[in-house]
């Protein structure tokens, strides 16, 4: 896939001060961390591409093919710095189309879609990596250290995958919340039963660093 323009995507000019900062010191240390306009980046080179909107710390980001307005392959809703929730960034939601579940109707169905898809994404963290750090690059750039999210358990099958992933994407594990009466307060926040997980949050984008940079200079 030839490298997609800026400019031909229509990208808002300022999104670089909302979320765009450069690299910040950590005592006296320039941390290798990547923007959301980096990230942006990546997704164009794979055929996607990511918008967020937001009201005072409530945030949904949109990743979708291109060009701009294409199908939608999964979104983040949550909130970030600004209420009473500190310098946490709050993941409420992170919902990606077409996943492996751990089954195999799923993986062949995916197999099938793979086949057929005018977009590719090298990374065996999969459309959830994109979405994930733009998140993060955003939540970083709004001032919060650490950030969390519940995975749902719904489906046992489908909830160990969920955790297993997001501890490849470097989280940990809080708290599980079940139905024991001291998860009661947990379950009325999050809305479910899971397993509550965290991260720092410059911790994260540097782990990912690499992968995002390789990304940029995908089909170059």
């Amino acid at each position: 896939m030839p490298r997609v323009p800026r400019s031909a995507l229509g990208i808002a000019s300022g999104r670089a001060s909302r979320c765009g900062a450069a690299p910040v010191l950590k005592m006296g240390v320039a941390s290798n961390v990547f923007t959301c306009d980096q990230v942006e980046e990546a997704a164009n080179q794979c055929g996607m591409t990511i918008s967020i909107n937001n009201i005072g710390p409530y945030y949904r980001a949109v990743i979708r093919t291109l060009p701009p307005e294409g199908e939608e392959k999964g979104k983040a809703v949550g909130f970030t710095t600004g209420t009473v929730i500190g310098n946490l960034m709050r993941m409420d939601t992170m919902r990606v189309s077409s996943v492996n579940t751990g089954n195999e109707v799923s993986r062949e169905r995916l197999r099938k879609l793979k086949a057929q898809r005018d977009w590719t994404l090298p990374t065996v963290y999969g459309v959830s990596l994109l979405l994930g750090a733009f998140i993060g690059a955003y939540a970083f750039d709004k001032g919060a250290k650490s950030a969390e999210l519940l995975a749902i358990q719904d489906d046992d099958r489908q909830h160990k995958v969920l955790v297993r992933h997001y501890r490849r994407l470097g989280l940990e594990v809080i708290k599980i919340l079940n139905n024991d009466i001291d998860c009661v307060p947990d379950r009325l926040i999050w809305g479910g039963e899971g397993t509550l997980m965290k991260c720092d949050v410059q911790t994260f984008l540097e782990r990912h660093k690499n992968e995002i940079d390789r990304l940029i200079n995908f089909s170059k």
